[in-house]
C-alpha cells in the first residue's frame, strides 16, 4: 500500500461502494494480466514500444465499456486555513518511501505514522476511519513531535553506504577522493546533473552543502540480502531544506483534516483513499 492519502465523500452507502471498486481493480487486474498473455510477456516492460502502445489502447478501450464504480464519490481537497501553502492539504497526505517521508521522520522520533494515526491494520486502499479515534491520535502525535523537537532539536539522518552493486568503485586515498570528486562537480557546472543529491560508485554528492554536525560509524541491512548487513556512516545534519517544522505543520494539517470530518454532518461517509 503506497503513501499518498486521499479523503473521499461517498454518496452511496460506504460498504457497497468499497465493494464496487475493490471488485473493479480485481476486474483491471485480470484483465491486465491476460491482455499481457496475449502479447506473450510477462510484464508491461517487457513489450515493445510499438506492443505497449496497442496495449494501453486495448486497456483504455476495456476501461471505457466498464461501470464506473467511484460515480457516486467525490475527492475532497482544499488548502489547509493554517498554512495553505503546504503539500498536505486537507483531504491530501503526501509521504515516501525515502528518509525524508512523512512517515519515515514521525516513525523514526515518536513511533507513529499516518498508519497508526488512522488505525490501518491491512493492506485495504480503502479505509474507513474512526474519525474521533484519529482526531485523538492525530493531536497526541503533534503533541509528541513538538515536545521532541523542543527537547532535541530539528536534527535529520542521512545513510551513506558502499555501493552493494559496484563495491570497486569506492575511493581509497585523499587523491582519489579529490578525482571523483572534481569529475562530478564539472557536471554540476555544466549543467549535466539534474539531481541536486544523488549516489555513484563513488559515493554520495550533493550540489547544496549540508551541516553536518556528528558522523557514526555503524551498519545498514544489505541489499538484495534477507539477511545480513554492510558497513555505513550515519550523518547527523541540522535542519533541512524547509526545516523539520514542515512535518510539525504537515501533523497539524492532518488534525485539521479529522477536525473538518468531524463537523461534517455525516462524518461517517468520508473515508480515505491509499495509493497503490
Amino acid at each position: 500500500m503506497g503513501l499518498d492519502v486521499y479523503l473521499y465523500k461517498y454518496d452511496a452507502p460506504v460498504d457497497e461502494m468499497i465493494r464496487q471498486e475493490r471488485e473493479a481493480e480485481e476486474a483491471e487486474e485480470r484483465h491486465w494480466d491476460s491482455l499481457l498473455n496475449r502479447f506473450g510477456a510477462g510484464s508491461y516492460n517487457e513489450l515493445t514500444p510499438a506492443q505497449k502502445v496497442s496495449f494501453d489502447s486495448k486497456l483504455a478501450e476495456w476501461r471505457n465499456k466498464q461501470p464506473k464504480a467511484g460515480s457516486q464519490c467525490r475527492q475532497i481537497e482544499q488548502p489547509s486555513s493554517i498554512v495553505p501553502d503546504h503539500l498536505f492539504k486537507i483531504g491530501y497526505f503526501r509521504s515516501s518511501y525515502n528518509s525524508g517521508g512523512f512517515n519515515h521522520i514521525l516513525s523514526n522520533r515518536i513511533g507513529k505514522d499516518l498508519y497508526s494515526i488512522f488505525g490501518v491494520k491491512n493492506g485495504e486502499y480503502y479505509q474507513k476511519v474512526d474519525w474521533k479515534k484519529s482526531l485523538r491520535r492525530a493531536k497526541a502525535a503533534l503533541k509528541q513531535m513538538e515536545e521532541y523537537f523542543k527537547e532535541n532539536g530539528e536534527f535529520r539522518v542521512m545513510e551513506v553506504s558502499l555501493n552493494e552493486l559496484n563495491p570497486s568503485g569506492a575511493v581509497s586515498s585523499e587523491v582519489e577522493a579529490l578525482k571523483a570528486f572534481s569529475v562530478e562537480r564539472k557536471k554540476w557546472l555544466k549543467g549535466h546533473s539534474a539531481f541536486e543529491c544523488y549516489a555513484t560508485g563513488s559515493g554520495l554528492f550533493t550540489k547544496e552543502p549540508l551541516k553536518v554536525v556528528a558522523v557514526m560509524q555503524g551498519t545498514t541491512p544489505a541489499l538484495f540480502q534477507k539477511s545480513g548487513s554492510i558497513p555505513c556512516a550515519y550523518l547527523i545534519l541540522q535542519g533541512g531544506e524547509d526545516g523539520l517544522g514542515w512535518y510539525l505543520d504537515a501533523t497539524r494539517v492532518v488534525v485539521e483534516t479529522c477536525e473538518w470530518v468531524l463537523a461534517q454532518k455525516d462524518p461517517d461517509s468520508y473515508i480515505l483513499h491509499w495509493s497503490g
